[in-house]
């Protein structure tokens, strides 16, 4: 629940909140700490009440990708720019300090991805790139260039469709 951004109050924290919240009349209420932008991030879909939860914008253009400029790329370029995210994104779900651990063609599980981490990054880069992604996708493209490969196939099937 942490990874995704829900963190458990403590005992203490729940009293007090209890007890304000029987002081008056309430319908429904939800004591707890969440961080939106982490939360949504995980989510495969965007949904407008978590956006307006968030505290920026909520788009991919505030992780750093522009899908309309990589699309007006040349090929060659776009194609780096999505290996640049996704091994940034590989990195981020691996707790990883510095990108650059992550290389482009060595494999995910090689670098500590199991299952539950590779849904993360799916919802990520989903969630990031505007289409849907199967569950399995880091597992069948098993490298940053794999995946870059597949979803800039994604990507300009998308348009041109």
């Amino acid at each position: 629940m942490g990874d995704e951004g829900i963190v458990l109050t403590t005992p203490a924290v729940g009293m007090r909140a209890l007890r304000q919240l029987l002081r008056t009349p309430t319908g429904q209420a939800v004591v707890g700490e969440c961080d939106w932008d982490r939360f949504i991030a995980a989510k495969p879909v965007a949904n407008a009440l978590y956006q307006r939860l968030r505290d920026d914008t909520g788009d991919a253009a505030a992780d750093g990708l522009d899908v309309a400029a990589l699309l007006a790329a040349p090929s060659e370029q776009r194609r780096a720019s999505i290996d640049q995210y996704v091994r940034a994104k590989v990195a981020a779900v691996l707790h990883f300090d510095d990108v650059d651990a992550v290389d482009s063609t060595v494999e995910f599980v090689r670098l500590g991805l199991d299952s539950l981490v590779g849904v993360e990054l799916k919802n990520s880069l989903e969630s990031a790139f505007g289409v849907p992604l199967p569950a399995s996708v880091a597992l069948q493209y098993p490298t940053a260039e794999a995946l870059a490969e597949y979803l800039d196939g994604l990507l300009t099937t998308e348009t041109t469709a």
